[in-house]
């Protein structure tokens, strides 16, 4: 969406010999969440029906927006389970609070 040069190397993320630290995959994942934050905010309502190939795909810049919040929270979710399980802890995400009461 924000026209940069897509320079991304797929296959290379999922290898052994590619893996960062901690501390780097943090500030990349934040630059990343600001730069897309600052793309979305500068977007224009007419910029929404845009027109886009991406991977190959014929779509547009609402359709990419809904895939990516998606596909984010689906990523996310996978991170938050296999955390739970490898530390046999519950992350407290709702700690203080009580699911049960009723919506009104």
């Amino acid at each position: 969406l924000g026209m940069a040069k897509d320079v991304r190397q797929r296959n290379m993320e999922f290898e052994l010999s590619s893996r960062i630290g901690k501390e780097d995959l943090w500030s990349a994942h934040h630059n990343t969440v600001t730069e897309a934050l600052r793309i979305i905010v500068s977007m224009k309502n007419s910029g929404l029906t845009k027109k886009l190939r991406i991977q190959g795909f014929e779509t547009n810049a609402t359709d990419v927006l809904i895939h990516v919040t998606e596909h984010y929270s689906y990523h996310t979710g996978q991170i938050a389970l296999l955390t739970k399980i490898l530390s046999e802890k519950d992350l407290g995400f709702y700690k203080g609070l009580d699911l049960n009461n009723l919506n009104n």
